[in-house]
């Protein structure tokens, strides 16, 4: 019986049996170059194949092996390196546990195609995603139907020994044997299909210098079995597996092995491969996604973005809505703030800790399985192929404008102006492609007895894509209520954050207590409404991209505030009118009855409505006004809403929200550090290399940097980055930048270090990540004569060569080759002793044998 041996004996099913006629003989695959199939160069007597380096590795055994390579004597081999690739000419007399290097023979013995017979044909399958192949789909078949699994092949090689010649003598080549392999793997399981043609297998056995042959496998690490076929007790019938039912199979001349054992492992690079295979082209569903803010502050106070999860070491963004196509960002930052990394993401979610959302199934997991667990960056390029990563360089913070106490308003250009109308008014129309997509309109009732008003409703309507209007109202107890789409919102409670929200497509609410509502629009315009003192204040936020097109009474946006005073005619006032015609631009305004987008009863307008102006109050009681402008620190909107409501109160509130206002709007346009330096360093082990980084802040001010210290790596204030590597331990580092604002940019260099002994080149575009580090690993050239993972170790020289049957080898040669045969050692060819040396009697005839003669007697003679 077969078996696979570590430590103990495990039985396979099957053996090989007695030829019956009525047993199905095994049909090889398609082959060819008429099926794609590569044929391999005839070069010499002994060739190999190329180098196959799946991109998932090959697990056999339980090790994941990166090369693969085929000889044209029936062999595959897994070889430690690029310089341990060697013909292997003859058979070992049996696999072991501790054979190495890995191998698979699939019919090991002595072939020789240089001549004008036999080619050898290959083809690499990769099936990561719908691919599909009719190969792959019987070999998949034939795996699933003898063993009873479901099993579906990631990678896959398919070898086809056609006619190939035994390398005898000349006149025996005709005979000729056809066999194939099928090797194949899903990344942790692995196969082997063996397959013989019927009648295909007719080497004269009579003829062969070496009556060696070895079927089986060796894992390299103690998995290992020779197949029965070489156990049959003639050289003939062992010489003939396509007679024979194979293992784990019912037909004749096929022989299956799973070449794995144990717990099938993760294979992270088959996910992620799969994963990218799958993927659509970002363009697809990218549309309009946002560059992340420079930093987590920055980021909190821009309603487009919402804090979407914590953990021990970073803080995440993520867009507060998606786009229309259900897509959206996260953005990454230290727990010092400094922006880390950011992705685009195919699946926005406001729940990324749920186990069965899109989100984490398409867009973190294969992040993790990408660019976490496996030590190649070349995966998470992959990653970053189907998920674009956002940097910051183009980020650029929405423009806010304000209107609170008894209206006062700050422009989108940053005019301030104080307007007291009584009714509905257009506060902001937005164009966009030649459509009005959004409005603003705000109400103000008359401020108790006052003459003076402010605002108690808001209602934004937005007709991008979906039609949406919000209307939000003062109730009693400043509290708000809010109808959408003239229904009222039922909020529902957030358990990331304290606030209540409400969804519906891409627009999005979010309660804070019963005084604050913020609402947010596809397009990513926000509205804020707070209540305080039965007022309601409102804050809007516009993204660049509608610059040029607002207006209203919050200006038109367009950088210059000498003509934010654009009545609807189109004619404008100067921002230095006094008080009464700045009011009459402001009635210039008031919503049409039919017109307005409120659906909340409407009072009827009191036209002789006259407000007072702060030149009148200060006229009125000189003593107060200079009084409250001491209190109020010259805040003209605080004195006007102290005296005009007869509460101070009210008006140090209006100073304060004032405050607020433009230290947010500070916040929104303060940015980090720039660092400027190498993004990756190349050092050699034991040697000295000294990187220099500079840091700017907004202010074009040399930045200060944070000290980094280690055995191995330092940093400096002035960012002298100076690194000695002593081990290949790893070093997390982040060069970390604070400017004169208190904000911090983090660059974190790739650190490639190589160690590749005098026996070898580093190749430093294959690095692999040292235990999740900053540091990487470059990969080793050896030079020939050299292996090992840094070419310390020289290869024996008869491990190079593998000797004829029988022959030893020393000093990397192989000793002279039996007696009755001549060659080098390796490959020895019988010696035909009738030709040189005619050893027989006149009177009879010499036949050559292998490594020896007979004579026979010529007629009318006897004897010996």
């Amino acid at each position: 019986m077969p078996s696979s041996t570590i430590s103990t004996v495990t039985t396979v099913r099957s053996t090989v049996q007695t030829t019956q006629a009525n047993i199905t003989p095994a049909i090889l695959f398609e082959y060819g170059q008429d099926v794609g199939d590569q044929l391999l160069p005839k070069t010499a007597p002994d060739v190999t194949s190329p180098i196959f380096k799946p991109e998932i590795d090959f697990t056999f055994g339980k090790t994941r092996y990166p090369l693969i390579y085929f000889t044209d004597n029936g062999l595959i081999v897994f070889p430690a390196s690029l310089t341990e690739i060697f013909n292997y000419t003859n058979p070992f007399n049996e696999f072991t546990a501790s054979t190495v290097p890995p191998m698979i023979a699939v019919f090991w013995s002595d072939a020789d195609i240089s001549g004008s017979i036999g080619n050898v044909f290959y083809q690499e399958y990769k099936t990561y995603g719908s691919e599909f192949f009719n190969l792959i789909r019987n070999v998949e078949r034939i795996i699933s139907d003898q063993l009873k699994i479901k099993y579906k092949a990631k990678w896959t090689l398919k070898i086809t020994w056609d006619k190939v010649p035994a390398a005898t003598l000349v006149e025996t080549r005709s005979k000729t044997n056809t066999y194939q392999a099928v090797i194949t793997t899903d990344g942790s399981t692995s196969y082997v299909v063996m397959l013989y043609e019927s009648g295909g297998m007719n080497w004269d056995v009579s003829t062969l210098t070496s009556k060696d042959l070895l079927i089986g496998f060796s894992s390299g690490d103690g998995f290992f079995m020779n197949d029965e076929q070489i156990k049959l007790p003639t050289v003939a019938e062992r010489f003939r597996p396509d007679k024979y039912t194979g293992t784990n199979t019912d037909l004749k001349g096929l022989r299956l092995y799973k070449l794995t054992e144990g717990t099938p492992q993760i294979n992270y690079k088959a996910d992620c491969l799969s994963w990218f295979s799958s993927e659509p082209n970002p363009s697809q569903w990218n549309q309009g996604l946002l560059p992340c803010p420079c930093s987590f502050p920055q980021g909190r106070v821009d309603n487009r973005f919402r804090r979407s999860s914590r953990d021990a070491t970073n803080r995440v963004l993520r867009s507060t809505s998606p786009n229309s196509i259900g897509a959206g960002q996260r953005c990454v930052y230290s727990r010092r703030n400094a922006f880390l990394e950011g992705w685009q993401e195919r699946y926005w979610t406001d729940r990324p800790s749920d186990p069965s959302s899109l989100n984490k199934r398409f867009d973190l997991d294969p992040y993790s399985w990408c660019c976490v667990n496996i030590d190649n960056p070349l995966f998470c390029n992959y990653y970053r192929i189907k998920r674009p990563s956002i940097s910051c360089l183009t980020y650029s913070p929405p423009t806010r404008a304000i209107m609170l106490g008894d209206p006062h308003f700050i422009t989108l250009d940053g005019l301030a102006y104080t307007f007291n109308g009584l009714g509905d008014f257009v506060l902001l129309n937005v164009e966009y492609n030649g459509a009005t997509i959004f409005k603003l309109h705000g109400r103000t009732v008359q401020t108790g007895t006052a003459q003076a008003t402010n605002f108690m409703a808001f209602a934004a309507q937005h007709t991008q894509n979906k039609s949406i209007t919000v209307q939000m109202i003062l109730k009693g107890n400043d509290s708000i209520e809010v109808l959408v789409n003239n229904d009222r919102v039922q909020f529902v409670p957030n358990t990331a954050d304290s606030q209540e929200i409400f969804r519906n497509g891409t627009f999005y609410l979010e309660k804070n207590g019963n005084a604050s509502v913020t609402a947010s629009f596809g397009s990513g315009i926000s509205v804020t409404v707070t209540a305080q003192f039965e007022m309601l204040l409102a804050i809007t936020d516009l993204p660049e991209k509608f610059m040029n097109k607002t207006r209203g009474l919050l200006g038109v946006w367009n950088g210059n505030p000498n003509d934010d005073f654009t009545m609807p005619n189109g004619s404008f006032i100067p921002k230095s009118s006094s008080e009464a015609k700045i009011f009459s631009f402001g009635m210039s305004w008031e919503v049409p009855l039919e017109s307005s987008i409120f659906t909340i009863g409407r009072s009827v307008p009191n036209n002789s409505f006259t407000p007072r102006f702060l030149g009148d109050l200060q006229q009125q009681n000189e003593t107060l006004f200079n009084l409250l402008a001491t209190e109020c620190k010259n805040n003209t909107q605080c004195i006007f809403d102290a005296i005009s409501t007869g509460r101070k109160e009210i008006g140090l509130v209006t100073a304060n929200k004032n405050t607020e206002f433009m230290e947010v709007n500070e916040m929104l346009n303060s940015y980090p550090p720039t660092i400027t330096g190498p993004e990756v360093i190349y050092a050699q082990l034991f040697q000295q290399n000294i990187s220099y980084y500079q840091a700017t802040d907004q202010e074009e001010n040399n930045a200060v940097f944070i000290p980094f210290i280690s055995q191995e790596l330092n940093v400096t204030e002035n960012g002298t980055l100076v690194w000695h590597p002593k081990t290949t331990t790893g070093i997390s580092l982040e060069i970390e930048a604070v400017g004169s604002n208190n904000l911090s940019s983090v660059l974190r260099p790739r650190l490639v270090l190589c160690n590749c002994s005098a026996n070898g080149e580093c190749i430093n575009n294959e690095i692999t990540q040292i235990n999740g580090s900053s540091v990487y690993k470059a990969a080793c050239k050896c030079t020939a004569g050299f292996t090992g993972t840094n070419c310390e170790n020289q290869i024996d020289g008869c491990q190079m060569v593998s000797c004829f049957s029988g022959v030893n080898c020393s000093l990397s040669r192989c000793d002279s080759c039996p007696r009755g045969l001549t060659g080098d050692g390796i490959r020895c060819t019988d010696i035909d002793e009738c030709i040189s040396e005619n050893p027989c009697s006149p009177n009879a005839t010499c036949i050559n044998i292998v490594q020896s003669y007979n004579c026979v007697c010529n007629s009318g003679f006897s004897g010996m």
